[in-house]
Protein backbone atom coordinates (compact mmCIF):
# COMPACT_ATOMS: atom_id res chain seq x y z
CA UNK A 1 0.00 0.00 0.00
CA UNK A 2 1.67 3.25 -0.89
CA UNK A 3 1.16 6.72 1.61
CA UNK A 4 1.30 10.27 0.48
CA UNK A 5 2.28 12.96 2.90
CA UNK A 6 -0.26 15.55 3.16
CA UNK A 7 0.10 17.58 6.52
CA UNK A 8 3.10 17.50 8.80
CA UNK A 9 1.71 19.11 12.11
CA UNK A 10 4.48 20.33 14.17
CA UNK A 11 3.77 18.20 17.22
CA UNK A 12 2.62 14.39 17.83
CA UNK A 13 -0.60 13.26 16.40
CA UNK A 14 -3.46 11.41 18.30
CA UNK A 15 -6.74 12.06 16.90
CA UNK A 16 -7.80 12.22 12.88
CA UNK A 17 -11.56 11.95 11.97
CA UNK A 18 -13.41 13.23 8.73
CA UNK A 19 -15.09 16.02 8.63
CA UNK A 20 -16.87 15.78 5.21
CA UNK A 21 -16.08 14.50 1.84
CA UNK A 22 -12.24 16.18 1.16
CA UNK A 23 -11.77 17.25 4.74
CA UNK A 24 -10.20 16.07 7.97
CA UNK A 25 -9.23 17.16 11.60
CA UNK A 26 -6.08 16.38 13.09
CA UNK A 27 -5.01 17.13 17.23
CA UNK A 28 -2.86 16.47 19.63
CA UNK A 29 -0.04 18.02 21.13
CA UNK A 30 2.44 17.79 23.72
CA UNK A 31 0.10 18.13 26.64
CA UNK A 32 0.65 20.07 30.35
CA UNK A 33 4.74 19.50 30.22
CA UNK A 34 6.55 22.62 29.00
CA UNK A 35 8.59 21.32 26.36
CA UNK A 36 7.48 24.00 23.99
CA UNK A 37 5.91 21.32 21.85
CA UNK A 38 2.72 23.27 21.17
CA UNK A 39 -0.73 21.55 21.42
CA UNK A 40 -3.86 21.89 18.68
CA UNK A 41 -6.75 21.22 16.73
CA UNK A 42 -6.34 21.57 13.26
CA UNK A 43 -8.85 21.19 9.93
CA UNK A 44 -7.30 20.85 5.83
CA UNK A 45 -8.49 19.93 3.32
CA UNK A 46 -7.26 17.60 0.71
CA UNK A 47 -6.07 19.78 -2.80
CA UNK A 48 -5.83 17.56 -5.76
CA UNK A 49 -3.86 18.55 -8.54
CA UNK A 50 -4.71 17.34 -12.16
CA UNK A 51 -2.58 17.12 -15.60
CA UNK A 52 -4.47 18.17 -18.75
CA UNK A 53 -5.31 14.80 -19.36
CA UNK A 54 -7.37 15.37 -15.53
CA UNK A 55 -4.99 12.23 -14.53
CA UNK A 56 -4.35 13.24 -10.52
CA UNK A 57 -0.32 14.13 -10.34
CA UNK A 58 -0.39 15.37 -6.60
CA UNK A 59 -2.29 15.64 -3.64
CA UNK A 60 -1.52 18.01 -0.73
CA UNK A 61 -3.69 18.91 2.12
CA UNK A 62 -4.48 23.27 2.76
CA UNK A 63 -4.83 24.09 6.35
CA UNK A 64 -8.25 25.70 6.78
CA UNK A 65 -8.44 26.67 10.22
CA UNK A 66 -6.37 26.22 13.67
CA UNK A 67 -6.98 26.14 16.80
CA UNK A 68 -4.21 26.36 20.27
CA UNK A 69 -5.68 24.01 22.53
CA UNK A 70 -3.31 25.55 25.15
CA UNK A 71 -1.80 23.25 28.07
CA UNK A 72 -4.14 20.32 26.63
CA UNK A 73 -3.12 18.23 23.98
CA UNK A 74 -6.16 16.54 21.87
CA UNK A 75 -6.33 13.22 22.10
CA UNK A 76 -9.48 11.80 20.34
CA UNK A 77 -12.47 13.50 18.38
CA UNK A 78 -15.22 13.20 16.93
CA UNK A 79 -17.10 15.29 14.34
CA UNK A 80 -20.86 15.62 13.97
CA UNK A 81 -22.80 14.97 10.52
CA UNK A 82 -23.14 18.49 9.85
CA UNK A 83 -19.26 19.14 10.43
CA UNK A 84 -20.33 22.58 12.86
CA UNK A 85 -19.32 20.82 16.26
CA UNK A 86 -15.90 18.94 17.02
CA UNK A 87 -15.98 16.94 20.52
CA UNK A 88 -12.58 16.36 21.73
CA UNK A 89 -11.10 14.59 25.10
CA UNK A 90 -8.43 17.02 26.61
CA UNK A 91 -7.19 15.12 29.40
CA UNK A 92 -10.18 14.12 32.08
CA UNK A 93 -12.58 16.65 30.06
CA UNK A 94 -14.23 16.82 26.43
CA UNK A 95 -14.94 20.28 24.68
CA UNK A 96 -17.18 21.20 21.88
CA UNK A 97 -16.07 23.30 19.37
CA UNK A 98 -17.66 24.98 16.90
CA UNK A 99 -17.27 25.79 13.44
CA UNK A 100 -18.24 27.93 10.93
CA UNK A 101 -17.15 29.79 7.61
CA UNK A 102 -15.00 33.48 8.12
CA UNK A 103 -17.14 36.01 7.12
CA UNK A 104 -20.46 34.16 7.66
CA UNK A 105 -22.03 31.48 6.06
CA UNK A 106 -22.36 32.88 2.28
CA UNK A 107 -18.92 33.72 2.62
CA UNK A 108 -16.64 32.16 -0.24
CA UNK A 109 -13.66 31.88 1.54
CA UNK A 110 -12.41 28.27 2.26
CA UNK A 111 -10.91 29.61 5.14
CA UNK A 112 -12.89 28.11 8.70
CA UNK A 113 -13.13 30.22 12.20
CA UNK A 114 -12.98 27.34 15.14
CA UNK A 115 -14.42 28.61 18.39
CA UNK A 116 -14.30 27.39 21.94
CA UNK A 117 -17.83 25.65 23.42
CA UNK A 118 -18.78 24.01 26.57
CA UNK A 119 -16.42 21.93 28.72
CA UNK A 120 -17.13 18.90 31.05
CA UNK A 121 -15.00 16.66 32.86
CA UNK A 122 -16.08 13.28 31.73
CA UNK A 123 -13.36 10.77 33.66
CA UNK A 124 -13.61 11.11 37.80
CA UNK A 125 -10.55 8.54 38.17
CA UNK A 126 -8.51 9.81 41.06
CA UNK A 127 -4.99 9.32 39.58
CA UNK A 128 -4.77 10.05 36.24
CA UNK A 129 -7.84 10.82 34.65
CA UNK A 130 -8.42 10.71 30.86
CA UNK A 131 -10.84 10.82 28.46
CA UNK A 132 -9.95 7.98 26.07
CA UNK A 133 -12.68 7.94 23.67
CA UNK A 134 -15.66 10.24 22.42
CA UNK A 135 -18.23 9.70 19.55
CA UNK A 136 -21.09 11.35 18.27
CA UNK A 137 -24.45 9.85 16.86
CA UNK A 138 -25.23 10.51 13.25
CA UNK A 139 -27.70 12.96 14.30
CA UNK A 140 -25.27 14.63 16.47
CA UNK A 141 -27.46 14.91 19.45
CA UNK A 142 -25.69 12.53 21.75
CA UNK A 143 -22.08 12.25 22.96
CA UNK A 144 -20.55 9.03 24.28
CA UNK A 145 -17.73 9.53 26.25
CA UNK A 146 -15.20 7.05 27.90
CA UNK A 147 -12.54 7.20 29.99
CA UNK A 148 -9.74 5.39 32.04
CA UNK A 149 -12.08 4.78 34.87
CA UNK A 150 -13.74 2.56 32.68
CA UNK A 151 -17.40 3.92 32.11
CA UNK A 152 -19.04 5.25 29.08
CA UNK A 153 -21.02 8.59 29.65
CA UNK A 154 -23.66 9.54 27.26
CA UNK A 155 -24.14 13.59 27.19
CA UNK A 156 -27.60 14.69 25.81
CA UNK A 157 -29.00 17.13 23.67
CA UNK A 158 -25.32 18.93 23.50
CA UNK A 159 -24.37 18.98 19.97
CA UNK A 160 -25.36 21.43 17.57
CA UNK A 161 -28.07 22.19 19.78
CA UNK A 162 -27.51 23.31 23.79
CA UNK A 163 -24.34 23.23 25.87
CA UNK A 164 -22.65 19.98 27.16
Amino acid sequence: MASKLLVSAGYPLYTVSCVREGEFVIGGGGGPSKTGVPNGLEIHRVVVSKDDGKKIIGLQGEQLAHFDTRSSAVMNCSVSATGRTIACGLDEHCRLFKVSHEGGVKSKSPYLHVEEGPLAVTDFTKKYPLQKVVRLNPDGSLIATGGADGKVRLWKGCVDRSSL
